[in-house]
């Protein structure tokens, strides 16, 4: 049996690099058939460009948001330097200034071609020249979100319009659209704060967010509803009760003592033209000695009920002061009415 031939690591190495090359060399061959984008077909091109002509039209007319609507369809649908210019020249008129420089930077990037008309150099130069200008017109925004001591809080949730911004871009300035902006930052246990503000164009802001800690609420006990007291005091310089209350027994006293009186002294006379000089009454006079006898009762009653009240209300003046007092006796009083006298008693 023949040796076999010793393979030599140079002979290997040969073989391997030779492997590589063909491998190469087979798919940059390949290559254009799957790296190209597929091309429109001709339906599309010609929907593309009824649409470009109609963002042309519109945009002439004032109308930038049909505009819009039709250079976003010819771009999507044939995306070239004259389609791309159309749309970043709306984006650029209705205030969309960031995306206005990304499309015309696109216009720009489209390489030049043999077979290409003239208005695709054209649409290059001029997306070009804009771009430019565009570049220094975007305000930025630099946001700081810190606690109360200063420090950066990593774990805060920053949002501008509400998009979530990154951590990684705080340090850097946000190119945003000229205009009204919203922005919120929040993390745990802390406040979240919440900012609104106006940028111009060409101008550079820098917004400090600061996050509060979080009040905790309250765990007090609610205080219990004061008890109203029995009897409010009165008012600082004000009249004592006691002295309205005598004034009013005393003058319901003095009415009912006087028409007692007044009554006892008609039926006196009348009982005196029915009897004789020593006092012999006939039979008849009764009532009539009776009525006197009980409205003299009642008289004598309603002049002692008078006094009573003289005394209550000189007493409220005399003792205004204790009235309401910590620690001050409380004062009652009661009257007490008989069939021939009345009765006042009190509790000090």
């Amino acid at each position: 049996m023949p040796p076999h031939p010793r393979i030599r690591g140079s002979d290997v190495r040969g073989r391997g690099a030779v492997l590589l090359l063909v491998g190469a060399l087979a798919l940059a061959a390949a290559r254009p058939a799957w790296a190209q984008p597929a091309q429109p077909t001709p339906q599309e091109k010609e929907t593309a460009r009824a649409l470009y002509r109609t963002g042309n039209d519109r945009f002439r007319s004032g109308d930038l948001q049909g505009a819009l609507e039709a250079f976003e369809g010819a771009y999507h649908i044939m995306p070239a330097p004259t389609t791309a210019l159309g749309l970043g020249k709306t984006q650029l008129r209705v205030g969309q200034l960031v995306k206005a420089r990304d499309t015309l930077l696109a216009a720009t990037r489209y390489a030049a071609e043999p077979d290409d008309p003239a208005s695709f150099a054209e649409a290059r130069r001029e997306a070009a020249a804009l771009a430019e200008d565009l570049a220094g017109r975007i305000p930025s925004l630099v946001v700081r979100v810190t606690n109360s001591l200063g420090d950066t809080v990593a774990a805060a949730v920053l949002r501008i319009d509400g998009v979530l911004v990154a951590a990684s871009l705080w340090a850097y300035p946000l190119k945003l659209d000229p205009g009204a902006h919203a922005l919120s930052a929040s993390a745990p246990g802390l406040d979240v704060v919440e900012r609104r503000l106006e940028l111009g164009e060409r101008e550079t802001r820098v917004v400090d967010l600061v996050l509060a800690p979080r009040a905790e609420p309250s765990t007090a006990a609610p205080s219990s509803p004061e008890t109203p007291s029995a009897r409010p005091p009165d008012a600082e310089g004000g009249v004592s009760a006691l002295v309205w209350a005598g004034v009013g027994i005393g003058s319901l006293g003095v009415v009912v003592g006087t028409v007692g009186g007044v009554v006892s002294l008609v039926a006196a006379g009348q009982l005196k033209d029915m009897c004789d000089p020593d006092m012999t009454c006939p039979s008849h006079a009764g009532a009539t000695k009776n009525r006197s006898l009980v409205a003299a009762h009642v008289s004598t009653a309603g002049f002692t009920v008078a006094g009573l009240g003289a005394v209550l209300g000189v007493v409220g003046a005399v003792l205004p002061s204790a009235q309401g007092e910590p620690g001050s006796t409380d004062i009652g009083w009661r009257l007490v009415l008989g069939p021939s006298a009345a009765l006042l008693e009190g509790a000090f």
